[in-house]
């Protein structure tokens, strides 16, 4: 093969990767934003099917790419197809009701993280009595029964809490 075959092979080859990498650009790039726009809207449906179609064109530059020799695209691409589909997977079982969207907190869990933080932290303060020694004019005993006390009421809140998560 002569020098001019080598050089129209390396112009022929630079021109396909640049074709390639225009093609991710333009059209790839477009539904994975699509996709994620329709996510933030809560339009799950629209999201899966373009994850999906995202996948499969990046399998499909990354199959030409592998063609080409450019192993380093094609591996790339294979990478952001299978982030694609473990996207759309995950919505689809959002869709299907195996997992909820995070939602705020009701009333009730508020209350109860709220009672278990501070029952723990005042129980931990009356059983200590080098904290709080004679200053509240409480003997020990009376100090370790309302620390105990305080003890309870914090681990039914964090059980409250927990079990309503």
């Amino acid at each position: 093969m002569g020098a001019e075959a080598r050089e129209k092979a390396r112009e022929a080859y630079k021109s396909e990767s640049r074709r390639l990498q225009n093609k991710f650009a333009s059209e790839l790039g477009n539904d994975e934003e699509a996709a994620r726009h329709y996510v933030k809207a809560g339009q799950l449906d629209k999201a899966v099917k373009l994850y999906e179609k995202y996948g499969s064109r990046c399998e499909e530059v990354a199959r030409e790419s592998a063609e080409l020799g450019q192993s380093e695209m094609a591996e790339s691409q294979y990478g952001q197809a299978t982030k694609a589909y473990r996207n759309a997977g995950r919505l689809k079982r959002v869709l299907g009701g195996e997992f909820k969207p995070m939602s705020r907190p009701s009333k009730l869990e508020t209350a109860s993280a709220v009672t278990a933080l501070v029952g723990i932290v005042l129980s931990i303060f009356f059983l200590s009595s080098n904290i709080t020694g004679n200053v509240i004019g409480l003997n020990q005993i009376s100090s370790n029964w309302i620390g105990g006390i305080l003890f309870l009421i914090g681990l039914v809140g964090a059980f409250t809490y927990f079990k309503r998560r």
